[in-house]
């Protein structure tokens, strides 16, 4: 196409740039309910994430505060989904629950992305919530097919705390020899502690490489701290 202009006086036709936009295409993602219930779409995000074989697809961003308002955020792998609520796995000594024994609140973020046919899909979920503390009793067996470098840490590491490298690979050592000669077991320490997100806030985005994303989100009221509200949802703009 061409444009006629005038520069100092002068006539002259120029061409416009051609736009890429031309051999470009666009569309908006809807997110597609399974039923009222958020834990439904989550899980069937979470198998196609664990389908697709992403690399840690169980791992998760794990914020929490203290009372002051202090956040702090790390990963932590879900160890197990329940229908009403995510559990996890820690040490008792650590930062993370020091700040849900002052503010039982917390923030969950997971980020699938992976090939889908022929979308390339960028996936987040968000959830709010509260921690509750469960019996350890209950979910030993969580501790039980953990692989053995991780019994092994929680014997010889008190978490955040300073150590001297070369006394811990000693004492790692020592403990591996002592486990694979039969001289030792590796049972549940008493300060490995396992915690439940019981959610009363759900975000769900989706997008693709051609596509806006689609937000919904599920919330409830959960006031009285039995987590049993009914959910409620609607879609916001990306």
């Amino acid at each position: 196409m061409q444009v006629a202009c005038d520069i100092m006086g002068a006539a002259c036709t120029a061409p416009f740039p051609t736009s890429a936009t031309e051999n470009e295409s666009s569309n908006l993602c809807k997110i597609t309910l399974p039923s009222s219930d958020p834990m439904d779409l989550f899980k069937e995000w979470y198998e196609a994430a664990k389908e697709a074989k992403i690399p840690h697809h169980s791992s998760v961003c794990v914020a929490s505060s203290s009372s002051s308002g202090y956040v702090t955020s790390r990963s932590l792998v879900v160890r197990q989904l329940d229908d009403d609520g995510f559990i996890v796995m820690t040490d008792r000594r650590s930062l993370k629950v020091k700040q849900w024994e002052e503010n039982p609140r917390a923030a969950f973020h997971f980020f699938w992305g992976y090939t889908q046919g022929d979308r390339i899909l960028a996936r987040q979920v968000r959830v709010e919530g509260r921690m509750e503390e469960l019996s350890n009793l209950a979910y030993a067996h969580l501790y039980e097919r953990e692989p053995l470098y991780c019994k092994i840490r929680s014997h010889i590491c008190n978490q955040g705390q300073r150590v001297e490298w070369d006394e811990l690979k000693a004492s790692h050592d020592d403990l591996l020899n002592d486990v694979k000669a039969g001289l030792r077991s590796l049972p549940m320490p008493e300060h490995i502690i396992v915690y439940k997100l019981h959610p009363n806030m759900m975000e769900f985005f989706d997008a693709d490489d051609i596509s806006i994303g689609d937000r919904v989100v599920f919330s409830r009221d959960d006031a009285m701290g039995e987590w049993k509200g009914s959910w409620k949802h609607h879609h916001i703009a990306a």
